[in-house]
């Protein structure tokens, strides 16, 4: 990131002092939404379900994104090429509901090991983590914007 708060990577530029757009809003709004489990993970499916899932892959919570909803999640990473050519065209609300809790499992990421789910336990246990934001946690600051991929429908 440069001084005046650009980031500028692969010739896409990102002003981060921008107020965050109404697509953004409203995934914040979705994020802060999901049932979370504190050993699982968020994982965004090719199909355009966003699904919060357990440190054994099972799914907890799932919604559709819209494609707008799709590119603001993108867009909080870097720049990849490789994303932007899955993603372009996808809208998981065209998704049946009962895809969303039962995906096809080699979509999803692979379950953690026993070893794996005793490690993140035994963090959590020194950390005094119990899964839910702490006060304060990630209020001071809004999402980073990293990139500006190019997945919408002219």
């Amino acid at each position: 990131m440069s001084e005046n708060g650009k980031i500028i990577e692969d010739d896409k530029t990102v002003d981060q002092r921008d107020p965050l757009s109404e697509e953004q809003q409203e995934f914040s709004k979705i994020m802060s939404s999901l049932k979370l489990d504190p050993m699982g993970v968020v994982c965004l499916g090719k199909d355009g379900v966003l699904r919060s899932l357990t440190a054994d892959r099972d799914v907890i919570d799932a919604v559709a994104l819209a494609p707008k909803h799709i590119k603001a999640m993108l867009d909080r990473m870097s720049f990849s090429q490789e994303a932007e050519n899955i993603w372009r065209g996808v809208d998981g609300t065209t998704v049946p509901k009962e895809l969303w809790y039962n995906p096809d499992k080699d979509d999803l990421p692979p379950p953690l090991s026993e070893e794996e789910k005793e490690e993140a336990r035994t963090m959590m246990e020194e950390n005094k983590l119990d899964g839910t934001p702490h006060e304060g946690a990630s209020s001071c600051c809004g999402p980073a914007m990293m990139s500006d991929h190019k997945i919408l429908k002219p």
